[in-house]
C-alpha cells in the first residue's frame, strides 16, 4: 500500500472509530446526564480515544450536546408517546 493510500485508510478508520465512540458517548449522556465537559473528559480517558479522529469526535459531540433539546423536540413530534417513555436503547 502506498503512503497516500495508507494515510487515507487510517483516516477512514479513525473516523469510523470516532463514530462508534460518538454513539457510546450519546448513550452515556442519556444515562448519566453529565455536562459536556464531564462527558468529554470520560471519553478522553478511554484507550480507544487514542485511535479516533479527535477533532471530528469533539466537534460532533459538542454540536449534538448544544442542540440536544432541538433534536429531542423534533424526535418527539414524530412519536406516538412522550419522549420520556422512550428507553435509551430505543433512543439509540
Amino acid at each position: 500500500m502506498t503512503g497516500k493510500k495508507k494515510a487515507k485508510s487510517n483516516s477512514r478508520k479513525s473516523r469510523t472509530q470516532a463514530r462508534l465512540m460518538i454513539i457510546q458517548a450519546l448513550y452515556q449522556m442519556q444515562l448519566t446526564d453529565h455536562d459536556i465537559k464531564e462527558l468529554l473528559a470520560q471519553c478522553r480517558e478511554r484507550d480507544e480515544y487514542k485511535k479516533i479522529d479527535k477533532t471530528y469526535f469533539t466537534q460532533a459531540i459538542r454540536a449534538i450536546y448544544k442542540h440536544r433539546t432541538e433534536y429531542s423536540t423534533g424526535i418527539e413530534a414524530n412519536l406516538d408517546r412522550p419522549i420520556s417513555q422512550i428507553d435509551p436503547i430505543e433512543m439509540g
